[in-house]
């Protein structure tokens, strides 16, 4: 999704000359999107230490600030950074000697990534691509305890952060 916010007239010698969309796509510019998309982990087992049966899969709404560079009519590249916006909440109790421990697990995700597009479609009036990104994911994992008592000897709540590489395939219109 771009956002495009207004035009500009060029001068040229006193007079307002408009600037057409076809024009500006011909040329270097700059672009910055504001986007909603999701992130899917389908084929990775999730499972807590505490618990007998796992989820299949992951899926949360991702909300994402991009810059881009469009160099020439048909390439574009960037970097832009994504963090989820629903994470993943669920009961995380541990049975112990003392007996059970209540506590709740919740996942974020955080993604700083580079992006590079082709545009493949161009029409009067808007524009097809697709794309890649690659860069890091940060999967934070936080556990915090029910209880509100006191804690003497340790913390509320643990927070466990978990970094790796990703890659992904992207695609759009414009208009």
């Amino acid at each position: 999704m771009v956002l495009g916010l207004g035009t500009s007239p060029a001068w040229a010698q006193g007079e307002a000359l408009p600037i057409s969309r076809e024009d500006i796509s011909e040329r270097a510019h700059a672009m910055v999107e504001l986007g909603l998309g999701g992130l899917s982990l389908p084929y990775k087992q999730l499972c807590l230490p505490t618990e007998i049966k796992c989820a299949n899969s992951d899926y949360t709404l991702l909300g994402s600030l991009r810059y881009a560079l469009r160099w020439s009519p048909k390439f574009a590249a960037g970097a832009g950074v994504s963090l989820g916006f629903r994470p993943l909440e669920d009961e995380a109790n541990i049975r112990g000697q003392a007996g059970v421990i209540e506590r709740t697990h919740s996942r974020n995700y955080l993604i700083l990534s580079s992006q590079w597009r082709y545009y493949f479609l161009r029409q009067e009036g808007f524009e097809g691509w697709v794309g890649g990104t690659g860069g890091l994911i940060v999967v934070s994992d936080r556990y915090e305890l029910k209880d509100r008592g006191t804690a003497i000897i340790n913390l509320r709540s643990t927070i466990l952060a978990t970094q790796g590489p990703m890659v992904g395939a992207r695609g759009g219109v414009e208009w």
